[in-house]
């Protein structure tokens, strides 16, 4: 999938996978690859004409001779970047979403390099950080802050925003009160999987995060091909599950288990945090 110019990791088939308070991974839900490809392929072959294909965005192209009821997917929305209310606003590739107790939704607005704030209530859109089209890695208030592919946002029960901002290799943190960006973990432009505190740690394509009830921040870090925990409160990253540079889909107790792209996570009231294992 191209974004941007760039080129982010193929997702396909993969599995379901959960991880208990005790670390022990499991899968979850499962459908083997090559069964998903047969099936996807299956259906395709039945539904598309020999020559009809899809483009860029994924429009189906009508084939010469196609019947006229066929159904055509087309590319929905507009892009850009544009602050407003309701269908006035616009975005470009958003992923990651998250609310909070406010009536707010955040969104990782990955093309634009910006988050975006939408007050539920009114649909008012506004750029909380970011500068749209202007990629980096600084701190700062607002529109000074940059960012490089951010994709997966969460809330805390503070008052913070944290952000997986992809290319950068870094996690990031916003205070909502006052749009104050900083980096928690990770240094901008080193990717690796060291544990360490705060930027003594790095990641390698971070894509998705998810916060608990006891101050913790997960992370999967996806080309690492692990599950990664942050001490909110002290910085201090560990490997959860995985184990950087092994790929698989064994399950096991931490770095006994394996993934293979592990892109979206997320975290139930008793401490199961649940993977989505893409490759």
């Amino acid at each position: 999938v191209g974004q941007g110019g760039r080129t982010a990791p193929l997702q396909r088939g993969g599995l379901a996978r959960k991880i208990t308070p005790a670390q022990v991974t499991a899968q979850h839900a499962q459908r083997q690859r090559g069964q998903a490809c047969a099936e996807r392929d299956a259906g395709d072959a039945a539904q598309q004409p020999e020559h009809a294909g899809l483009d860029q965005y994924q429009q189906q192209t009508l084939a010469p001779g196609q019947p006229e009821h066929t159904e055509q997917r087309e590319l929905l929305g507009t892009l850009g970047h544009a602050d407003g209310t309701g269908a006035a606003a616009s975005f470009n590739i958003p992923i990651g979403l998250a609310t909070d107790s406010a009536g707010n939704l955040y969104v990782a607005d990955s093309d634009n390099h910006t988050i975006r704030k939408i007050v539920l209530s009114t649909g008012v859109v506004t750029t909380l950080a970011g500068e749209v089209g202007m990629v980096g890695s600084a701190d700062g208030t607002g529109a000074a802050a940059r960012f490089d592919l951010p994709q997966g946002v969460a809330t805390d029960n503070a008052g913070n925003l944290y952000v997986a901002d992809t290319l950068n290799n870094t996690i990031r943190k916003i205070v909502l009160s006052t749009g104050v960006v900083t980096t928690l973990a990770g240094t901008a432009g080193t990717s690796g999987s060291a544990d360490g505190t705060g930027a003594a740690a790095n990641f390698n394509y971070p894509t998705s995060v998810a916060t608990d009830n006891a101050g913790n921040l997960y992370v999967a870090d996806t080309l690492n091909g692990t599950i990664r925990k942050i001490v909110l409160s002290t910085g201090v990253v560990t490997t959860l599950a995985g184990s950087a540079g092994t790929t698989g889909h064994a399950d096991g107790i931490g770095a006994a288990a394996s993934f293979e792209s592990p892109y979206g996570i997320a975290i139930d009231d008793v401490g199961s945090l649940y993977v989505a294992d893409t490759g």
